[in-house]
């Protein structure tokens, strides 16, 4: 059986088209490394990939629960509010020798760079002139456009994430970011980074207006593609998988499921993750009456995860947050289960409305809960064979042959 996390492995082509004929060192950078979010999971099958084919990686990134990497550095407690906590994030010293370090042992052809929240400026500086490439998987620093989605809850007023509802610390927090962070990493990016890579259109038109001199590629993420997963035409079950915070709008998709259950139709919601608002969450099962149509399974991986793929009908992704390309999107897609999505972000150019699952406007419970209940009642088989067809070409093959171009573009 397929895992989501550790997939069964592509195998090398006969023809040589898979496997590379140039070995290229890889040094890959990231916040952490554990598999939970998309980023995460995407340089774990990117350093399988790239193996296979006979390449070497190298990871680094903070130290966390679950780290899959070869040098770390003391993780910034993004709560703390400390000077010392606010330099650090400014310009992490540990970041930077930690990479500086890997760079000297591994001596890498190219390093790739991801979420870069831990990383800091310093990071980038460290690699001296060792070519780099960037993927930008969704709200940064140094794009301004976005960066209201970086910021914590607790900046805003009224759980409405705009830069109208900043509070003091937040505005004050949203100009040192502008004036101080955005123009250093604007400059070391520029400086030292070849290539960034957009994952979605949507990223790709953000960083392009956000008017980087750095050359921009798109390049949509792909999967080990898993097993189509046949689906239960009994089932009545909604699922979704992700982080826990406010900007996954899972509070709106409550609302959504207590507004179907009004109508005496049955429900169910699996939550697969963890996170800052589980509580709230939890507490707002409660107070809407629906504990018992709720499942909060924390985090799932390997057979677990895909238990719950194959007991699902539909899976529901109603972030507020403008979405880059989801990994859990292409994944549920991968199994035959259509999506729900919020129309923000990357996740409408995954989604086509009515055939492989349904776009709904960001926030509206009504929208949603119609949207869920047409999923619980469409044609189970056809949505599965449209779904699974529309990232056919989302493969990890296709994907790392792409990024090889790209690491030797920027090796020129």
């Amino acid at each position: 059986m397929a895992s989501l996390d550790h997939p069964p492995q592509p195998k090398a082509s006969s023809s040589g088209a898979w496997r590379s004929r140039v070995n290229v060192r890889v040094l890959q950078a990231i916040s952490f490394s554990d598999p939970i979010g998309g980023a995460e999971k995407s340089v774990i099958m990117m350093r399988e990939a790239l193996v296979l084919q006979g390449h070497d990686v190298c990871v680094v990134s903070a130290r966390g629960e679950g780290t899959n990497s070869d040098f770390t550095f003391p993780p910034i407690s993004h709560q703390a509010t400390s000077p010392r906590s606010i330099v650090r994030r400014t310009w992490n010293q540990a970041a930077g020798r930690c990479v500086r370090e890997a760079v000297r042992q591994f001596k890498p052809d190219v390093v790739h760079f991801h979420t870069l929240g831990q990383l800091s400026p310093a990071a980038i500086r460290a690699i001296g002139t060792t070519p780099a490439v960037m993927t930008v998987h969704g709200p940064e620093p140094f794009l301004k456009e976005l960066l209201v989605w970086y910021f914590a809850p607790e900046c805003f007023r009224g759980g409405e994430i705009d830069r109208k509802t900043l509070t003091v610390p937040g505005r004050v927090k949203f100009v040192y970011y502008s004036n101080v962070q955005r123009p250093l990493y604007r400059r070391l990016i520029e400086r030292h980074v070849q290539m960034l890579i957009a994952p979605s259109r949507y990223i790709e038109n953000v960083v392009r207006r956000e008017g980087l001199r750095v050359p921009v590629r798109h390049l949509p993420n792909g999967i080990a593609l898993p097993k189509v997963e046949p689906t239960n035409r009994e089932s009545r079950r909604v699922l979704f998988v992700g982080r826990l915070e406010q900007v996954k709008g899972v509070h709106i998709l409550l609302e959504a499921v207590a507004r179907i259950l009004s109508t005496g139709n049955p429900v169910a919601l699996d939550i697969v993750g963890d996170g800052p608002a589980r509580q709230n969450l939890t507490q707002q099962t409660h107070a809407l009456g629906i504990a018992h149509a709720v499942t909060f399974h924390g985090w799932l991986h390997g057979q677990a995860l895909i238990d719950r793929y194959r007991e699902s009908r539909v899976v529901a992704i109603p972030s507020i947050c403008p979405e880059n390309f989801p990994t859990v999107c292409i994944e549920a897609l991968a199994t035959g289960r259509p999506v729900v999505c919020s129309a923000t972000g990357g996740s409408p150019e995954l989604v086509q409305d009515g055939v492989t699952g349904w776009v709904v406007p960001v926030g509206n419970v009504s929208a949603l809960s119609a949207a869920l209940e047409e999923a619980l009642q469409s044609n189970a088989e056809r949505m599965a064979k449209a779904t699974r067809a529309s990232v056919e070409e989302l493969n990890v093959e296709r994907f790392v042959n792409g990024l090889l171009e790209i690491y030797l573009d920027s090796m020129k």
